[in-house]
């Protein structure tokens, strides 16, 4: 529940009684200043203060004698971390969430590294910040990030010149994400009483509170923060004992409000706080939008509690050939992508017994489709590698019983014979906008086979002609990759749907992209959601071809372009057609 509010909160409760409300999280204030480095010839001279992770506790994959973890983290370019293999990860616990800015690494030696930094909240499920995977040359790498996270990974994979991976200082920084950004507002329209000023309920003392002067239903009050701030938990604390009927919302304009907490079918106690707010001494889980995605597709590689998700990994695994034929495992907004030695030894009927929507190779790069879940299920392959043996299957061994084999062709051909109905008919139960300005035809003509092939979701795509995509519909923003690249949206409806700006753009790292929304936004019909540059896309991207993929049409149901050729945004473009 991390979302960007000018924090306009309003209540509306049965009984109310408001002892002290807590909104977590943070404004735009930085928490100290941004780090920099002063060079002199290749000597580095300062590290600035604003570095979170000084002092914070850590972990490593290994370290060579007294070079220890915490060194990466001590404040010192005197000291530093090295592992004591030639491939090797460090995990930095900021003991709580913050808002992340910019994060350096500052190698040992200078070489050409190959390395990647991923976020996390609970230390289970990462996302990528950083992607230096395919090398970058250097010792000292700055880059802007963005997101919530508690815990921040450095993998270093290698260096040309063969040194040792290392770090003579992790540099994190980023703003609190864990304060009563409530504390000293005003409240507005709310009834007075003369002896309990409603400013009492965001005053931090558990002596006074505020409360109605009357019984009529229902009441609100409303928290000015005065800016737009990120919230990161909330807690609401009555006066009283007894079950309460109450909603909270979240406003940037005191007209369009979004449920934040939904108790309007009642509650016992007085003291009620968001997951993301418990107590001191209890982590906290933060689920993202993957996990629910998965959890509402009964997905059990999303991680669900005593299940499959090692079995998942060890079934991915085992479709690649192995552990020891793992070079590299990534993913976009949809695929997981993965990079192997030897292509001969991947077994696509096994990678299909883990359900994806489909399989794109190329060489040594194998794209496994499985939608929104995938960063989950990276994460869980992530983890599950760094225990498994280092083995490679050969194909005799990788071979699926014939029964699964068949399966899989039965699969194949019945999805063969549904893509070859034809159908003259079909009840219109949606008209579609379009995000983009530009020329739109049906995704069957999508250079990127995956999407041509709908293994996504049925769709269509658009050749843009302007670099902004736009919402086409009041909807909320289901998630934004860490790369700008692609969003999620979910309309007022229930309509799940992905744009997606060019082919093979999550390896531009966010370069040439703007992003004008966060997860959990509401937007209405026409607001920017993300910028972005053709020319370069062009130029360092295998297309600029937008896609607009919808990820839950039911059966029977299919896309159909109204217009196909020049189209402007928000204009009308396709239609969802059912054929039942």
């Amino acid at each position: 529940m991390i979302n960007k509010f000018k924090m306009i909160m309003k209540f509306k409760i049965v009984w109310v009684l408001v002892m002290m409300l807590s909104l977590h999280g943070y404004s735009r204030e930085k928490y100290g200043d941004s780090f920099s480095f002063a060079r002199s010839g290749t000597d580095i001279l300062e590290v600035r203060k604003g570095n979170l992770s000084v002092g914070a506790s850590t972990v490593a994959s290994s370290s060579k004698g007294k070079h220890s973890s915490a060194k990466a983290v001590d404040g010192s370019l005197t000291s530093f971390w090295q592992s004591s293999q030639s491939a090797g990860w460090i995990v930095v616990d900021l003991k709580t969430s913050y808002s992340l800015t910019s994060i350096c690494q500052v190698f040992h030696e200078s070489s050409v590294w190959k390395f990647k930094v991923e976020g996390s909240v609970d230390k289970e499920n990462w996302l990528l910040l950083v992607d230096k995977t395919k090398g970058a040359s250097g010792d000292v790498f700055a880059e802007s990030v963005s997101g919530v996270y508690r815990y921040v990974k450095l993998t270093v994979l290698e260096s040309k010149d063969g040194f040792l991976p290392s770090s003579k200082e992790f540099v994190i920084n980023g703003t609190n994400a864990d304060k009563n950004i409530a504390l000293g507002k005003q409240c507005t329209n709310v009834v007075l009483q003369k002896d309990h000023n409603p400013n009492d309920a965001l005053d931090g003392n558990m002596s006074t509170y505020w409360i109605a002067d009357n019984e009529q239903f229902p009441q609100s009050l409303t928290v000015d923060l005065e800016e737009v701030c990120t919230l990161s938990g909330i807690q609401q604390i009555f006066k009283d004992h007894d079950s309460w009927k109450f909603k909270i919302e979240g406003s940037n304009d005191e007209l369009h409000w979004a449920v934040l907490v939904d108790n309007t079918d009642g509650i016992s106690g007085f003291d009620f706080k968001t997951p993301e707010c418990e107590d001191d001494d209890t982590e906290t889980k933060l689920y993202t939008k993957a996990d629910v995605n998965a959890k509402k597709a009964g997905n059990t590689e999303a991680g669900t509690e005593g299940t499959s998700e090692d079995s998942i990994s060890a079934e991915i695994t085992r479709g690649l050939g192995g552990s020891a034929n793992i070079e590299d495992v990534d993913c976009c907004a949809t695929r997981l992508r993965c990079t192997v030695v030897k292509p001969e030894l991947v077994n696509e009927d096994v990678l299909r017994m883990t359900s994806p929507s489909g399989i794109v190779r190329k060489g040594q790069g194998i794209q496994v489709i499985y939608g929104p879940a995938v960063s989950v299920i990276k994460s869980n392959l992530e983890d599950y590698l760094e225990k498994a043996p280092d083995v490679e299957y050969l194909p005799e061994e990788n071979e699926n019983s014939a029964e699964e084999t068949n399966k899989c062709a039965e699969t194949k051909d019945e999805a063969k014979q549904d893509e070859n109905k034809t159908v003259a008919a079909g009840t219109v139960k949606k008209e579609l906008c379009s995000p983009f300005t530009g020329v739109a035809a049906p995704i069957e003509e999508a250079c990127d086979e995956a999407f041509a092939g709908k293994m996504m979701g049925d769709g269509y795509l658009v050749r843009p002609e302007e670099g902004m995509a736009y919402a086409p519909e009041d909807a909320t923003v289901s998630f934004i990759f860490p790369s700008k690249h692609a969003v999620g949206l979910t309309s007022d409806d229930g309509t799940e749907y992905l744009l997606h700006i060019g082919v093979d753009t999550v390896n531009l790292d966010g370069k040439g992209f703007e992003t004008f929304v966060n997860d959990g936004d509401r937007v209405k019909k026409g607001d920017k959601l993300i910028g972005f540059d053709i020319k370069y896309i062009q130029e360092h991207a295998k297309s600029d071809e937008c896609m607009v993929v919808f990820t839950s049409l039911q059966e029977g149901e299919e896309i159909r372009m109204s217009k196909s050729g020049k189209v402007e945004k928000l204009e009308k473009t396709a239609e969802i057609v059912s054929l039942n």
